[in-house]
């Protein structure tokens, strides 16, 4: 899997994916093909998780600048789980048993 996809925690309490395009010292990080990790209920009564575009009507998986002060901490890695179900949808490609 490729290092270049963080997640981040918004100080809105989002919490986003996207592969890392680029960082400023102006304060700014670029991502492209962001997606809002959501949590929803199954027809079991249990938890799952869902990628859902960030911004449906800005370009679902064009490159988007976030403010550096819009988030709450430091980028981190994601689950390989989460990894797998994001290459998935942003390539296409199915990388095996999810």
């Amino acid at each position: 899997m490729t290092h270049t996809i963080y997640a981040y925690k918004l100080l809105s309490g989002e919490e986003i994916i996207g592969r890392l395009v680029s960082s400023s010292p102006e304060g700014t990080i670029t991502l492209s093909h962001i997606r809002m990790i959501s949590m929803v209920p199954n027809n079991k009564g249990q938890v799952g998780v869902a990628l859902v575009p960030y911004m449906v009507s800005g370009g679902v998986d064009g490159d988007f600048m976030l403010f550096s002060s819009a988030v709450a901490g430091a980028p981190s890695k994601i689950d390989e789980t989460i990894e797998k179900m994001y290459m998935q949808q942003t390539t296409g490609i199915a990388l095996g048993t999810l």
